[in-house]
């Protein structure tokens, strides 16, 4: 299960529908969520793991009033076999 910890206020928490969970709660709609965007930085692979270097921003309408934000992030993927599907490990979002 992925754990998320979002400072400042250093609220846990586990798994991919407690994430959604807390963001429905928190946002009324897409335009509150903002518009999130990746530029890949980095990529190093092997057969099994990988690590991803990238720079994230994340816009908002015009009609809030919150500014755009931006930071680096550094992800850790694996997975069990050549044919499985890459798993998010870990994620140093800064």
């Amino acid at each position: 299960a992925a754990l998320s910890v979002a400072p400042p206020r250093r609220l846990d928490v586990e798994g991919r529908r407690a994430v959604l969970d807390r963001y429905k709660k928190r946002y009324a709609g897409k335009a509150q969520m903002g518009t999130l965007s990746f530029e890949i930085l980095d990529v190093i692979a092997a057969k099994e793991a990988a690590s991803v270097a990238m720079q994230w921003k994340l816009a908002f309408a015009s009609s809030t009033s919150k500014p755009p934000a931006e930071g680096f992030s550094v992800i850790g993927l694996v997975r069990s076999s050549s044919s499985s599907p890459w798993l998010i490990k870990h994620d140093a979002s800064m």
